[in-house]
């Protein structure tokens, strides 16, 4: 899962910071071999030729990881081998499909998160999550032992926050036409992201202020542009499509504001990010976000379009408050690195390696 956003990210930041101790392998999509190789030099790297969460999936593994001599399976999402008997870490990100059906929209899709969601964590020796609002709802919708469950909150990518240069700052407002000032989104349209309630309360915004939903395109997602003509705002709203990292950075850091409104999120990378590269943040005040951003974002009621309304316009106008919402973004931000996230991971690992025996790689 190297490409898709969040859980790309927390897998490349993983084995970035990796001990070298570890003999690992890495199995990937077969068209992605030459490049995740080039990324991670000093991991194996093994194609994987299965779709995720099919029957010919969970098949591959027990012969896959028997041939690598695999003595500990990390699997970061949650298409782990149910088959095998390595011991297996798993982490789960969030269980959002189960509190927004719809959410997948491949057919079959949420009936196997469903299925994987219930199995994958009562086989697993240890479980990982990035939020106390996710471990509690392992607990008590799934019924997982709480002990059981390890919590590493993440940390921003340092990357996103590099100062760019003034000529790609300006190549990049040209690109996408933004003169001026403008708030912006970065993730996936999904509903629950609840686009709907920003693009309402950006309404009453100055009519020099643009909006910019940055990220990957949904052509599913017919709602989004419904919204968007229900508000008249079409001529406001930059869609930007997907945008490689660089482009990204500069992104933020022209931007005037970054609005994160979702309703529920197992942790929230965007909007700590987004402090990193200084940017001011409002965001919901939805699970798992509180813990993301703590006291350095302006947290918001979820669907409460006169109250985003009126923070919008504030932020934009209120200099101290821009400079306050800046500065304790940056402490908050840098208090946490993607070493910690590695170091405790590893300490997960550790311990199911002592508990199950000597072991040969993971």
């Amino acid at each position: 899962m190297w490409r898709h956003t969040g859980i790309g990210r927390y897998i490349d930041q993983l084995l970035s910071q990796l001990d070298p101790a570890w003999r690992a392998t890495a199995w990937v999509a077969p068209d992605d071999v030459a490049a995740v190789q080039a990324r991670w030099p000093q991991v194996a790297i093994a194609p994987c030729p299965a779709p995720l969460f099919s029957l010919r999936e969970q098949r591959f593994w027990p012969q896959a990881l028997a041939r690598h001599a695999i003595g500990l399976f990390h699997a970061p999402h949650l298409n782990a081998p149910l088959l095998s008997r390595v011991p297996l870490v798993v982490t789960v990100h969030d269980l959002i499909p189960l509190h927004h059906p719809g959410t997948i929209g491949r057919p079959g899709g949420a009936l196997a998160f469903g299925a994987m969601a219930r199995w994958v964590p009562a086989r697993a020796q240890a479980v990982l999550t990035h939020s106390q609002a996710t471990r509690e709802d392992l607990v008590t919708r799934l019924g997982l032992a709480p002990e059981r469950i390890t919590v590493v909150p993440l940390a921003a990518d340092t990357r996103l926050a590099r100062p760019q240069p003034a000529a790609r700052l300006a190549a990049l407002r040209a690109r996408f036409g933004l003169e001026g000032r403008f708030v912006l989104y970065i993730g996936q349209w999904k509903p629950y992201k609840n686009l709907e309630t920003l693009l309402a309360a950006c309404v009453a915004l100055p009519e020099d202020v643009r909006v910019v939903l940055a990220g990957r395109c949904d052509p599913g997602a017919t709602h989004l542009p419904a919204a968007i003509a229900r508000h008249g705002l079409g001529p406001r709203v930059v869609l930007t499509d997907w945008l490689d990292d660089d482009d990204l950075a500069a992104l933020l850091q022209a931007a005037s504001l970054f609005a994160f409104p979702s309703c529920r999120e197992g942790f929230g990378l965007p909007p700590l990010e987004a402090m990193a590269a200084g940017v001011p943040v409002l965001c919901s005040e939805a699970p798992g976000l509180r813990e993301a951003v703590g006291e350095a974002a302006w947290r918001l009621p979820v669907r409460d379009v006169a109250a985003w309304q009126a923070a919008l316009r504030r932020t934009l106008a209120d200099e101290p408050l821009r400079a306050g919402l800046i500065a304790a973004g940056l402490r908050h931000a840098a208090s946490r690195s993607w070493a910690a996230v590695a170091q405790e991971t590893q300490a997960v690992y550790r311990r199911v390696a002592r508990a199950s025996g000597p072991s040969r790689a993971w």
